[in-house]
């Protein structure tokens, strides 16, 4: 595309930030243009669109499931063409050669080299091509689209992901003027402290408090990303790519990101 909105590095390990074990992260600061990024800010969707939440946590979501998201990105020039653009089977091909080297450090991706982004939405014509490509031992991908909002006393749980999440990238919408502290909202990165404790949760959901508090005691955090922004952050799905947000304890708040994460059908 001619028109580029993400200033992409060359190499995945030019990022701002870069881990690469226990599984791969990094950071790119300066994602967008500075007037494109303020105007992801005021186009943010009200409150008052978010009307599904998660049971565990409470994090409020609107995305590219629903017919209501649709009706907003018409209104709103910035996320329609944000959405578009990440939407774009060019610009997919362009982030997942970022990131192949580290995709096929993954065991569960070995087999599979070869990923095509479908812009579509019927169910039928997807489960054709995903026959037919698989023929070539290519796998049909998906954008996930996702506003999110996390208010008092809610949080995201530990997990690992869904086992069809390929990429998951993020970029952090704080609000300078209401937050006050925010230190604890980024996304928190963990591991076992042993290092020879393994654990396949590959097919992840979110944990309850019990099994959370259960994980932990044998878990460190070895990351968290700064809730900071115009930046995008991005990590791979493994089967220990332990990740949450914590509970935000300030009164009022409501931490603000956008999710778009890359599904393999």
């Amino acid at each position: 595309m001619k028109n580029s909105l993400f200033k992409l590095p060359n190499r995945i390990e030019d990022s701002d930030i870069y881990i690469a074990e226990p599984f791969c992260i990094f950071e790119i600061n300066n994602i967008f243009d500075t007037k494109f990024y303020d105007n992801l800010i005021s186009e943010f969707p009200p409150e008052s669109e978010f009307k599904n939440a998660f049971e565990i946590g409470k994090k409020n979501y609107l995305n590219n499931e629903s017919i209501d998201f649709f009706k907003f990105l018409k209104k709103k020039d910035s996320y329609n063409k944000l959405y578009n653009y990440l939407n774009n089977p060019e610009i997919f091909k362009k982030i997942y050669n970022l990131l192949k080297t580290e995709i096929n450090k993954i065991d569960e991706r070995k087999n599979f080299n070869k990923f095509f982004l479908v812009t579509i939405n019927n169910k039928f014509i997807i489960k054709v091509l995903k026959y037919f490509m698989g023929l070539f031992n290519i796998k049909i991908v998906k954008l996930g689209f996702e506003f999110s909002i996390i208010k008092s006393n809610c949080y995201i749980p530990l997990h690992t992901d869904k086992k069809n999440k390929l990429i998951s990238l993020m970029v952090y919408l704080p609000d300078l003027k209401k937050i006050n502290n925010s230190d604890n909202w980024g996304t928190c990165f963990f591991k076992f402290k042993d290092k020879n404790q393994k654990v396949d949760l590959w097919d992840s959901k979110f944990m309850n408090e019990e099994m959370s508090s259960k994980f932990l005691e044998h878990m460190e955090k070895f990351y968290q990303s700064p809730f900071t922004g115009n930046k995008l952050i991005g990590f791979l799905k493994t089967n220990n790519s332990f990740h949450k947000i914590e509970k935000i304890l300030e009164k009022n708040a409501l931490r603000k990101s956008i999710n778009i994460n890359y599904y393999i059908q």
